[in-house]
């Protein structure tokens, strides 16, 4: 069975944020938002709340591990950029290729 600890962790790294950045922004300690995720210290209501929101879930899918599967994580932000990239490079090279192919049947 989930814990909301380990729901937790999946939604943080899936937004490639750390734990670090986490308590930060809950204004605790590393060791102590570590606890939270490890379900050594029990989350509250307004603590799973502020979680949610930096997480950008919703509270009842938190809790209820409904959290979307698909999200858009910074990997797959990262790689559709990387294709985007090389499809227009492809596109480039196809461009000069052409170009090369004119000015050398010109030549002949």
């Amino acid at each position: 069975m989930k814990t909301l600890g380990s729901t937790i962790k999946k939604q943080r790294e899936q937004h490639g944020l750390t734990q670090f950045y986490m308590a930060m922004e809950l204004g605790i300690s590393q060791a102590a938002y570590a606890h939270l995720e490890a379900g050594i210290t029990r989350i509250s209501v307004e603590r799973a709340l502020e979680i949610s929101r930096i997480l950008e879930v919703k509270l009842d899918d938190l809790l209820n591990s409904k959290v979307d599967k698909t999200l858009n994580t910074p990997e797959a932000s990262r790689l559709d950029l990387i294709e985007e990239k090389l499809s227009l490079l492809q596109n480039e090279i196809s461009t000069i290729n052409s170009k090369i192919s004119s000015i050398l049947n010109k030549q002949k």
